[in-house]
């Protein structure tokens, strides 16, 4: 069986979907923006299968593009692709329409998607395919980091490489990973204004190593949990006590 995935803006699912079967061919669609990590991941990927891996871009949700916009778009860039094979399984993380789009242009027979710990596939071929457990520090060397958490302190370096840490912090109480690939950060309760900012200002460098979607935050403080909701908004707050 061959594995065609359409990449979503968290990699941690696709990642487990190759991971947990031994498929004769791997097809990724990758979004421009998203195509280094992805070539990133392919290549470690390497070192676990031989499995021949293609990756392929395709046009990606511009901020200004309606929906029906990206929709044609997407439309014209499939013409290029010839049918399925009929033994290839589509799992995707993306809108109804690229699954439409995709099933109808290029005649996907079977789907697979990822539900108690289990990837199912369904359509023409049916299977049920137990889940390649992935832990956050294998995660995380997926996506180019090392994680070192030592006498209270947290720092995140980018592996094969002999820069500075890109992140170091004494306020994360836990780093945990969810179901679905999000990393979880609970965060020591700031007790001061001047606190408070350096935790935003880490929160915000977590954000531009990870990207947003892959970042979740837990704090006990009401400002920086307000903050969170709205966090398109600039932090703002009176004092600089520390």
């Amino acid at each position: 069986m061959e594995l065609h995935l359409l990449c979503g803006k968290s990699p941690f699912l696709w990642i487990k979907a190759i991971l947990s079967h031994e498929w004769s061919k791997i097809r990724l669609y990758s979004y421009p923006e998203a195509f280094d990590q992805t070539l990133l991941i392919t290549r470690k990927l390497g070192t676990f299968s031989d499995v021949p891996i293609e990756i392929v871009p395709i046009v990606g949700l511009m901020p200004l593009d309606s929906m029906r916009t990206y929709s044609q778009n997407f439309e014209a860039d499939l013409i290029r692709f010839s049918p399925a094979p009929q033994d290839a399984i589509l799992f995707y993380s993306g809108t109804v329409p690229q699954l439409a789009l995709l099933v109808s242009k290029l005649s996907y027979k079977s789907l697979m998607k990822y539900e108690s710990g289990k990837f199912i596939i369904s359509g023409y071929l049916t299977e049920t395919i137990d889940e390649y457990s992935l832990d956050l520090n294998v995660f995380l060397n997926f996506l180019g980091y090392n994680l070192e958490r030592s006498n209270g302190s947290t720092m995140i370096t980018i592996m094969d490489s002999k820069l500075r840490a890109p992140f170091k912090s004494s306020r994360i109480l836990s780093i945990d990973l969810s179901f679905f690939g999000k990393i979880i950060l609970s965060w020591r309760s700031p007790k001061t204004s001047g606190q408070r900012k350096a935790t935003v200002n880490e929160m915000l460098q977590l954000n531009i190593l990870f990207g947003r979607h892959l970042i979740e935050n837990k704090i006990e403080d009401p400002i920086i949990e307000n903050w969170l909701k709205n966090v398109n908004l600039p932090f703002e707050m009176e004092g600089e006590e520390e």
